[in-house]
């Protein structure tokens, strides 16, 4: 599929801006071109270091905003996914609330990354 296609063209082209960005893209989720099943933690995790590399990379201010931007958002959603998780097995009383916990965390991701794009 489109993971395993993005990989190779990683590997064939590990220092290109273009590369990095189809490969945090699919392994992102954010993509509105394809179907997208949910995305684990260590999936976006994965998908912020490609955009920070093409960040890295990119010589266009806006476009290396953007992709910073991009790792942002991944890593924010990483972090809210890897909390709600620890939230429901630190007590089973207390899974009930997850849900309510992991939208406060992707709403102040949300907010955060907001608050960083006014910025630039």
């Amino acid at each position: 599929g489109l993971k395993a296609l993005s990989a190779r063209i990683v590997r064939a082209a590990p220092n290109d801006v273009a590369a990095n960005s189809i490969r945090a893209d699919v392994l992102s989720g954010q993509s509105r071109a394809w179907e997208v099943k949910p995305r684990s933690a260590t999936e976006l995790e994965e998908a912020a270091a490609h955009f920070d590399l093409a960040a890295a990379l990119c010589a266009a201010p806006v476009q290396k905003s953007i992709l910073a931007g991009n790792a942002d958002w991944c890593r924010n959603q990483a972090e809210a996914m890897r909390f709600s998780t620890e939230v429901a097995a630190a007590s089973p009383s207390k899974a009930g609330a997850a849900p309510l916990l992991l939208g406060i965390a992707l709403a102040l991701a949300l907010a955060g990354a907001a608050v960083a794009v006014l910025v630039v």
